[in-house]
């Protein structure tokens, strides 16, 4: 088991999906008379469009050779159309709920995907053709799919005693897990399990996700997807919309879930959302995050290979699953069903590039339980005597000045004085010298993972050289806690896990809430580590993160942030499985990405790309930066 590993991808560029879905894609719009961008927003030029589109990835003649037969499942008087497929030696049954943004997409517009999907999981296929937006808005298609899916269920010529999974894309996988929620709960407990692709589950449209790729440019655009929920449910008021989706819906039970994700999707915290939903009410759920890939890819099967290669995900779930699920059990092994590759690659600190420059003339001041409060005198002046050694106005060897010296303006009381040099020397970063005076400490004895030394370093002293020792500190710690805690997972500190991530779904980005969230998660990572040592580091690694924070809420552009929390859902599914080697190694994939970003914002900083004039989130009513303003708030604040 190796410490720390490489970086996932350290030659990927940032916004670029893969290269061969790329030109798979260019060569589609090429032969299309229309893009999705062009669209007029109406149901019947959709469906004209999404006909064709499908039509031109894969025509009749391409497609695997699979028996098929087209019938009818009648339900209460209501006949939908189905298409079976069968493959040779069928061990397991599949009911499909195709998507289309629940307005358009039909049996034919992913027979492609299910044919693939019954020679590569040896399963019979079941294609639902259900009622329509607007013709038919919710609740239509959910009750169809749910009759149908029970039919199926009692029906032995149908499944063949044979277990029963149900499968959704898009907007399917949304009626799909409506139409699962129907169903009474012993229904619901005999299926195997359910696999939703990049579902849609928000109809706020308010994750981040949905912030950051609204602007349609891998495919979907948050106007697009507002327009279909609109159409889906016209009768019922966006506000009341909860209601139509499975994250607004209280949940007793529900069977074993893939949640299947694409890097690069408008819906991608859908998903994320979905899978946290699950795991906070102890479900047996699975993450699978396709990176790389956009909304809709799963029409590439067969025909691109990083689609086809991610798609094993699949086939390897409903393998394992209908070989024994261990359902009933008390302490649900989430993910355990996935095969990680072996991690084999050496060790890498996370470096930056000699030529790259992070140093900035300005940063945050922090906000931090574990630090002296800066709004009372002692604090104030603890404070402005430390950011000023720590920033080299005192040198080591160098004496302090009296408490004259501090506030010429102003005396300073000798006691405040006094109790700020003791804080300091207990910190290191002074020492007492008899008829001298009071000297700045050699930098070696300096406390520097003391919260109070961390954050007047992060504040006043920020350099390249410290951002990486932060980092490479952060990354020896937090994956070898990541792999203790899966040994020593337990039910409680699970629950407070799903919990955290939760939070982090349903909340923006870097807004106090997700903020409070994320802090909860690392705390979780060193106390769940059952490691008095390790989980008494806390409140320096607190003061490090809510300084990262910080520089996200206030620099961080609209546009060109990146969401991280498909990598803190990917940690805890490595958790909750017990996994304690991919626990560990997406726990350091997680702080290579953070040292990327906070790389990246720096250096637009230094650069200028980014201006200084942001309002800082400041941790004190005052915030001293010299005598003059120290000595005006001494005549206000008491000592």
């Amino acid at each position: 088991m190796s410490l720390l590993i490489n970086k996932r991808n350290p030659t990927a560029v940032p916004g670029q999906i893969a290269m061969d879905l790329a030109l798979a894609m260019e060569r589609i719009e090429q032969r299309q008379s229309k893009s999705m961008q062009d669209m007029v927003m109406n149901a019947a030029d959709y469906r004209a469009w999404f006909d064709d589109y499908t039509s031109v990835i894969s025509s009749r003649e391409e497609r695997a050779q699979v028996e098929t037969r087209d019938t009818m499942v009648s339900v209460d008087g209501l006949d939908t159309a189905v298409r079976i497929y069968e493959p040779p030696q069928a061990q397991s049954v599949i009911v499909f709920v195709h998507g289309g943004g629940w307005i358009m997409g039909s049996i034919e517009t992913h027979d492609h995907q299910c044919r693939w999907l019954a020679l590569n999981t040896s399963s019979r296929v079941i294609s639902i053709e259900y009622g329509l937006a607007p013709e038919r808005p919710y609740p239509f298609a959910v009750n169809q799919v749910a009759g149908v899916v029970q039919k199926i269920m009692t029906t032995a010529e149908l499944h063949a005693d044979m277990p029963i999974f149900v499968a959704g894309d898009s907007a399917g996988a949304n009626i799909a897990a409506m139409a699962i929620l129907e169903l009474p709960r012993t229904d619901r407990e005999k299926l195997t399990a359910f696999i939703s692709i990049y579902g849609a589950y928000s109809p706020h449209m308010n994750l981040s996700s949905h912030k950051l790729f609204k602007d349609g440019t891998y495919g979907l655009s948050k106007q697009q997807m507002q327009f279909f929920w609109n159409l889906y449910a016209p009768h019922i008021s966006p506000e009341d919309r909860s209601q139509i989706t499975i994250l607004g819906r209280q949940i007793d039970f529900f069977p074993p879930t893939l949640c299947i994700g694409v890097e690069y999707d408008l819906l991608l915290d859908d998903t994320l959302s979905f899978y946290s939903d699950l795991a906070s009410i102890g479900a047996d759920v699975t993450l699978s995050l396709w990176p790389g890939l956009t909304h809709g890819v799963l029409h590439f099967l067969g025909i691109v290979d990083s689609v086809t290669t991610s798609a094993q995900t699949i086939v390897q779930f409903v393998a394992t699953r209908r070989g024994g699920d261990g359902r009933g059990s008390d302490n649900p092994s989430i993910g355990r069903l996935l095969t990680e590759p072996r991690y084999r690659s050496i060790v890498q600190l996370p470096m930056l590039e000699q030529e790259q420059r992070v140093s900035v003339g300005k940063t945050l001041a922090i906000t931090a339980p574990h630090l002296i409060p800066r709004g009372r005198l002692h604090g104030s002046l603890t404070y402005m005597l430390g950011n000023e050694i720590i920033s080299g106005k005192y040198p080591p060897g160098e004496l302090l000045p009296s408490e004259d010296e501090v506030a010429p303006d102003r005396a300073v009381s000798r006691n405040a004085y006094r109790e700020a040099i003791r804080t300091l020397a207990a910190k290191g970063l002074v020492v007492a010298t008899p008829k001298v005076g009071t000297k700045v400490a050699p930098r070696d004895n300096w406390r520097v993972l003391d919260p109070d030394v961390l954050a007047w370093q992060l504040e006043s002293a920020l350099d390249e050289d410290f951002l990486k020792s932060l980092f490479e500190m952060r990354k020896v710690v937090e994956p070898s806690a990541a792999a203790l805690c899966a040994v020593r997972l337990t039910k409680a500190t699970r629950a407070e896990f799903a919990d955290a991530l939760s939070k982090l779904t349903h909340n923006a980005l870097y807004d106090p809430a997700w903020i409070s969230a994320m802090l909860k998660f690392h705390r979780l990572l060193l106390e769940g580590s059952g490691n008095l040592l390790l989980a008494g580091l806390w409140p320096s690694f607190d003061v490090g993160l809510r300084w990262l924070a910080n520089l996200h809420a206030v620099y961080g552009q609209e546009g060109r942030m990146r969401d991280p929390v498909g990598d803190y859902a990917m940690v805890f599914d490595k958790l909750a499985s017990r996994d304690a080697e991919a626990s560990m190694i997406h726990a350091a994939y997680l702080i290579d990405e953070a040292l990327a970003d906070a790389a990246s914002i720096l250096q637009s900083l230094a650069a200028g790309d980014i201006p200084y004039n942001r309002p800082a989130v400041h941790d004190a009513d005052v915030e001293f930066g010299t005598a003059g303003q120290l000595a005006e708030a001494s005549s206000t604040k008491d000592h």
